[in-house]
């Protein structure tokens, strides 16, 4: 048989007595996250420049950050695993947002992007606290309702760049790009 059996789908099999017939049906989802990360930094950032509280807005701040970060890692993955199945493996996985970024394009983030190489840099700031580390002082400035914006705006320019014309309807319909 040489059709492709969908889900649901009655299969013919004509056994003797002797025969011994085992079937298989296997179901394959792909889920994407990058597009929904992309829309909830863009609904914190506004969130953050809406807080009163200077606490609220410290603790939307950060969560914008690190969702762009996530944002980040998910729209590089989903790049590869849909432009390049064959190079997705479980080593790419396992590598960082920079080498993922360098086995797609051959070339440095922080030449091609700085802006994302320092989002992610905010990333390791925040999620690995060193408080003799100048990173933490540094890279905390970004902790405000500007940040917020600056942070959504980057992930969404490298979505773009990164995508270009190959965007996925997907994409462009979650994240209203």
């Amino acid at each position: 048989m040489t059709d492709k059996v969908q889900s649901g789908d009655e299969v013919p099999v004509s056994v003797s007595s002797s025969d011994q017939v085992n079937l298989v049906e296997s179901v394959s989802i792909e889920v994407y996250q990058s597009g929904g990360l992309v829309s909830c930094t863009r609904r914190l950032a506004a969130l953050t420049t809406q807080a009163s509280d200077p606490q609220d807005v410290t603790y939307l701040a950060i969560a914008t950050i690190l969702t762009a970060a996530a944002a980040l890692e998910a729209i590089l993955s989903e790049f590869m695993f849909l432009s390049n199945p064959s190079g997705y493996t479980k080593v790419f996985c396992k590598k960082g947002v920079r080498d993922k970024y360098k086995i797609i394009k051959n070339s440095e983030l922080i030449d091609d992007h700085p802006e994302v190489s320092e989002l992610w840099a905010h990333r390791i700031a925040i999620g690995h606290s060193e408080p003799e580390n100048e990173r933490s002082r540094r890279y905390g400035t970004r902790i405000s309702p500007e940040g917020a914006l600056w942070a959504s705006e980057t992930v969404e320019a490298f979505a773009r760049s990164l995508w270009g014309a190959a965007m996925p309807n997907w994409f462009r319909s979650d994240t209203s790009m």
